[in-house]
């Protein structure tokens, strides 16, 4: 760029030589340069950003990163990246653990999005949590379970969040930011949490299962609905990854269990630092899985094709947040003594 000022100034200097109509068109020329150039670094910052939010949750709060997650393009190009970390990483091949290192992911950007402090800092640090969750539906991929859990964890108060939906005048200092209805129309299922129903109750279709405060004809809770059923209502596939040409179905791998028991990451990882790849025995009945049988079964009409031998710790390239999740959740070693 000071090669192009450069220029610029020189033909500037040379301008009555010139003439104005070859000046004129030697600037335009220049000109198109720059605008080439400066969309060539905004395209660049774009994708870098990206990068970064896919290999570290916590760079949302640096500035660089922040200021593109209101874009869904944004939020798809980083599924997008991580979907292909993931197919590339060694235990590609294992889909319950690549499965289980895509949750902690989720989890851990869940986490930056929607921080403690956030919450702390009502009602202001509340514009940043509304942000936070439609970014995360933005995603396309099925972030709604991860959202809600973290912000009962957080004792968010779904009336504090969305003061409109339930008739309430904002409070004062508080910054605005996604309505409940602009969220509900990227995920509907969301309508539950906002009214304080548990996730797996009976959809809210009509006015006498609203809470006690919304049933009156003109309360805004009802327009809420309308929005989400229009939105698609009760269908868990409306968040997920789109199947379009363009999009290419990009999406996060799941547990291949068919949700006859969901392997957490702790459980995933406890098991590799026992040395097996497989949830123990004890811990699938408890999980109402398969027994033994069926376990062969399963291993003969899905064999696998890449690895022959058992994972152990240093396969898995854990990083620092890793290692801490993966020590908070292991038990002390049982030491056995070799005398009587």
């Amino acid at each position: 760029m000071g090669a192009v000022q450069e220029f610029m100034d020189e033909l500037f200097d040379d301008s009555q030589q010139l003439g104005s109509g070859t000046y004129n068109r030697y600037a335009k020329h220049l000109q198109s340069i720059n605008e080439q150039v400066e969309g060539v670094k905004d395209q660049a910052r774009f994708e870098m950003a990206a990068e970064m939010l896919a290999a570290q949750p916590g760079s949302v709060n640096t500035l660089p990163v922040i200021k593109h997650t209101r874009s869904q393009e944004f939020m798809r190009e980083v599924v997008r990246l991580k979907c292909t970390e993931l197919s590339k990483s060694i235990v590609a091949h294992d889909k319950r653990l690549t499965a289980a290192m895509a949750i902690a992911w989720q989890r851990s950007l869940v986490a930056e999005f929607l921080d403690e402090e956030s919450a702390e800092t009502e009602p202001a640090g509340y514009t940043k949590l509304r942000f936070g969750i439609a970014s995360l539906f933005a995603m396309r991929a099925g972030m709604l379970d991860f959202v809600t859990n973290r912000l009962d964890q957080m004792l968010v108060d779904p009336r504090s969040l969305f003061p409109e939906a339930w008739g309430d005048a904002s409070q004062p200092g508080d910054l605005g930011g996604p309505t409940a209805a602009e969220l509900v129309a990227m995920e509907p299922r969301f309508l539950r949490w906002i009214m304080y129903m548990p996730p797996d109750c009976p959809w809210p279709d009509r006015p006498e299962m609203y809470p006690t405060d919304c049933r009156t004809p003109d309360h805004p809770m009802h327009a809420l609905v309308n929005r989400a059923m229009v939105a698609g209502g009760d269908d868990p596939t409306v968040n997920d990854p789109c199947t379009c040409p363009k999009c290419g179905g990009m999406g996060l791998p799941r547990c291949p269990r068919g949700g006859q028991y969901q392997s957490t990451w702790e459980h995933e990882y406890w098991s590799v630092l026992r040395g097996s790849t497989t949830p123990t025995e004890e811990g699938r009945r408890q999980r109402g899985g398969r027994g033994e049988g069926e376990k062969e079964k399963a291993e003969t009409s899905e064999p696998c094709r890449k690895r022959r031998r058992r994972l152990n710790v240093t396969d898995l390239e854990l990083d620092e947040d890793d290692w801490a999740l993966v020590v908070e959740n292991t038990g002390p070693t049982v030491q056995r003594s070799n005398t009587v």
